[in-house]
C-alpha cells in the first residue's frame, strides 16, 4: 500500500470544491481559535470528547464521516442523530447508500419520523436538494 500525501489530496479536494460551488466554502482550519466559529455544539458523552478533543458535532454545519467497513460510522452518527434530537435540533440525513436503519435508531433514542431524508445518489444531488427543502420548510412554516 502507497503512502497517501493527505494534505496535498485535502488541498486538492478543497481547490475542487470551491471551483465548482464558484466560491470558497471548503476552507482548512490550522487551529482551534479558528473553530470559535461555531456557535454551538450537538454534545456528545465525555468518552467521544476524550476521543476527538471537542464538545462534539457543530450545529450548523455538514458533518460527513467516512472511514474503513465495520468501524462504527454508522453508530455514530445515529448518535450524534439522537443527541440532536435531544437538544431540539433537525436533522438532515444525506443517505446515498439507501440502507439506513430508522428502526435501530429508534433503539438508540432517535426520532426516525422527526428527520428530513435526502435519498440521493451522490452529493452534489445532496447539494441541490439541501436548498430546496430548506425552501420547502419556509413556504409550509
Amino acid at each position: 500500500m502507497s503512502k497517501v500525501d493527505v494534505k496535498a489530496l485535502a488541498e486538492k479536494l478543497k481547490t475542487g470544491i470551491n471551483k465548482n460551488l464558484g466560491k470558497e466554502v471548503a476552507k482548512t482550519i490550522t487551529t482551534k481559535e479558528e473553530l470559535l466559529q461555531v456557535d454551538d455544539w450537538i454534545e456528545m458523552p465525555e468518552y467521544f470528547q476524550n476521543a476527538v478533543g471537542g464538545k462534539g458535532f457543530p450545529i450548523g454545519h455538514i458533518t460527513q464521516i467516512v472511514g474503513e467497513s465495520d468501524t462504527g460510522k454508522t453508530t455514530l452518527v445515529m448518535a450524534a442523530i439522537a443527541q440532536c434530537q435531544k437538544q431540539n435540533g433537525v436533522v438532515f440525513l444525506i443517505d446515498s447508500e439507501h440502507k439506513f436503519s430508522f428502526d435501530r435508531l429508534e433503539k438508540m433514542g432517535g426520532r426516525p419520523d422527526e428527520i428530513i431524508t435526502l435519498p440521493v445518489d451522490s452529493l452534489e444531488e445532496a447539494w441541490d436538494a439541501i436548498p430546496q427543502s430548506h425552501e420547502s420548510e419556509l413556504v409550509a412554516g
